[in-house]
This record gives structure tokens, C-alpha cells and sequence, in this order.
């Protein structure tokens, strides 16, 4: 019918004013259903998604605020990508970028940009700032999650 309505379980989150499970629900489903190369010019590089909780992981981990793809890149994929042409890499660091930063780290809230995302050239050396609610918050909120979903 065209309409879009709030679940039970989304009431009674809203209702109790604990925003913890909703945000993790939220997370887990942008993982494991949303596809984050939609409408992009690369080809089906499936794992920068598949590989969404190393790079959560490499994020959490770096201990400087700022970030670049390329770092995360490095971090998370070197041994993979040990022997493959510069240029190939740099596409995969490139579909990176779009796809983990853009697509789903400024949307919930784990990194910010300088700048208005939806119109600048996006390089692979931009700085990202990790938001405090990523540094503080994030980590309670998954391990919460975590440990709640290991006793049902």
C-alpha cells in the first residue's frame, strides 16, 4: 500500500527509551542484508562487506582519532593483496572508501568528514575523524548486544 509503519518491537524500543538494541539491530542489518555496492562502478568486490567486522575491528584498534581508507585498507587487506598491481589496489582501496566509509561508517554515526560527502572527490588520503560517540559508546553498546544475544 505504499506505507511504511513502525514494528512492535520499534514501538516498544521507542517506548523505553533504550536506543542500544535498536542501533545494533540497525548495525547487523546494514552488515548482513544491505548491499553496499549498489550503483557503484566496481565490480563485485563482496568482501570489503564480508570483511565488515575486521575493519570495525582496525578502526576500534588504530589509536589516532583520524583515519584514512588507504590505512584501514592496509591494515585489514595487506597479506591479501600482497603482489597485486598498484592500480588494482587502488581501485579496492578506492571501492573501500565509497562503500565501508561513505556508505556505512558517516551514516551510523562512527566516522565524520570534513566536508559534505554527498559532493566531494573522494580520495583514498582523506582524513576521517572518528566521532566520540564511536570511541565511547560503540564498544558498550556491541559488547551489550553481544553478550545479551550469548544468553537467549
Amino acid at each position: 500500500k505504499g506505507k511504511i509503519t513502525i514494528t512492535e518491537k520499534g514501538k516498544a524500543v521507542l517506548n523505553g527509551g533504550v536506543f542500544d538494541t535498536l542501533y545494533f539491530d540497525l548495525l547487523n542489518c546494514a552488515i548482513q542484508s544491505w548491499d553496499w555496492g549498489y550503483e557503484d562502478r566496481y565490480p563485485d568486490y563482496h568482501f570489503i562487506q564480508q570483511s565488515a567486522q575486521q575493519l570495525i575491528e582496525r578502526l576500534l584498534t588504530t589509536s589516532s582519532v583520524t583515519v584514512t581508507a588507504m590505512q584501514i585498507f592496509e591494515g585489514v587487506f595487506a597479506k591479501e593483496t600482497r603482489g597485486i598491481d598498484q592500480e588494482l589496489k587502488d581501485e579496492l582501496c578506492r571501492c573501500l572508501l565509497v562503500r565501508f566509509f561513505y556508505r556505512f561508517c558517516i551514516p551510523f554515526g562512527i566516522l565524520k568528514a570534513d566536508k559534505d560527502y554527498f559532493f566531494l572527490d573522494k580520495k583514498m588520503n582523506d582524513l576521517f575523524e572518528k566521532t566520540e560517540f564511536f570511541m565511547s559508546q560503540f564498544p558498550k553498546i556491541i559488547n551489550g548486544q553481544v553478550s545479551s544475544n550469548k544468553h537467549h
